[in-house]
């Protein structure tokens, strides 16, 4: 695969991206999408293209459903396998290959993570037309903050108290439709990129939820919230978890008569279902190879990151060009559309 002085191109590692997509499909663990970290032996040059020997350092694919997660996308699996197999979850100087255009969610942490180059195969439009849209939550960041989340300053002083001595030393938790806990979340990013603690509240919610209803004999696959609850974060949530809580169902209200089925969602988010306590920002600190932690960008940069154009973007984000990979992920997009149809795939 690899000669000294030869480069490996972005069309072998895309087409490894594409393969894992397929193979997710075909073994019914989730949405067709993969995603490959690569590490090079010499580093990238001036247009993110890697020198010398490249090194996979993280696969991913889709997990939501199995794994009970509405975190588990494909680049955060890779992201979260990268920094499981070094011990370590800096990923600065590595590019990462995946089969479609990120959520921003991923956009999100591959950007706080320290990935110096993105490079994708499908487009949001092409995963929109298969039934995997973003655009409600890309939308989310044109939006003024207070239109999908609410500083505990402007609430009652007795509510407000009431919040502050629940959340205790806690960074994050999540309370039930009731307004009792269900879950905290505290920090610890050193060996996985989404270990912050609005995250981790959400996700332990979550999974929390689904043993609850596995318990109670329900054999539908639960990856989300139930309705009405409440995210409260120490300082405002890192954009990555604005986002997650959209996909958990946390920021909407639900149709009563369709109160299953996110498609019938309000489209406006509810602004009191995340509530922060100060006005700074909650940031997605990584521990490098030596123990050392680094905030690879700010997390009021990687808020205006998903409105900017690609060649605006603090990471270098592209789209493939080759005929080849392309159709080859088309294809894969295809299968998916099909076996649904039929009632053969993973239903989200």
């Amino acid at each position: 695969m690899y000669s000294k002085g030869k480069r490996v191109g972005d069309g072998f590692f895309l087409a490894l991206s594409v393969f894992l997509s397929q193979a997710n499909i075909e073994q019914h663990h989730g949405g067709p999408f993969g995603a490959v970290i690569v590490e090079f032996e010499d580093g990238l040059d001036a247009h993110g293209k890697g020198l010398g020997k490249p090194r996979v350092i993280g696969v991913g694919t889709n997990h939501v459903v199995p794994h009970h997660d509405p975190c588990a996308h494909t680049e955060i699996e890779a992201l979260r396998d990268a920094a499981k197999r070094q011990d370590f979850s800096d990923v600065r100087g590595c590019v990462l290959y995946t089969s479609c255009e990120c959520c921003p969610m991923c956009l999100s942490v591959a950007n706080g993570s320290g990935i110096s180059r993105i490079v994708s195969v499908n487009t949001r439009g092409q995963a929109e037309a298969i039934g995997f849209s973003d655009q409600l939550q890309y939308d989310l960041f044109r939006l003024p903050p207070h239109q999908h989340m609410t500083w505990m300053n402007r609430l009652e002083e007795g509510k407000r108290q009431d919040l502050l001595d629940k959340l205790s030393e806690h960074g994050a938790m999540v309370l039930d439709h009731k307004g009792d806990v269900f879950a905290y979340g505290d920090v610890d990013t050193s060996r996985d990129p989404t270990g912050i603690a609005s995250i981790n509240a959400v996700r332990k919610a979550v999974k929390k939820h689904a043993d609850h209803q596995k318990q109670k004999g329900n054999q539908e696959p639960v990856f989300c919230s139930p309705d009405g609850w409440t995210l409260v974060s120490r300082d405002i949530p890192h954009p990555s978890d604005l986002i997650l809580a959209d996909w958990a169902r946390m920021l909407r209200h639900r149709d009563h008569a369709n109160p299953e089925n996110p498609a019938f969602d309000g489209k406006t988010p509810d602004p009191l279902r995340i509530l922060h306590v100060t006005m700074t920002y909650e940031q997605l600190p990584v521990m490098d190879r030596h123990g050392c932690v680094h905030v690879h960008q700010d997390a009021h940069v990687t808020y205006q990151q998903p409105t900017l154009p690609d060649a605006l973007r603090a990471v270098l984000t592209q789209h493939s060009r080759g005929r080849v990979v392309s159709s080859a992920a088309q294809e894969v997009f295809q299968a998916w559309k099909d076996g649904t149809r039929e009632g053969k795939q993973v239903r989200y």
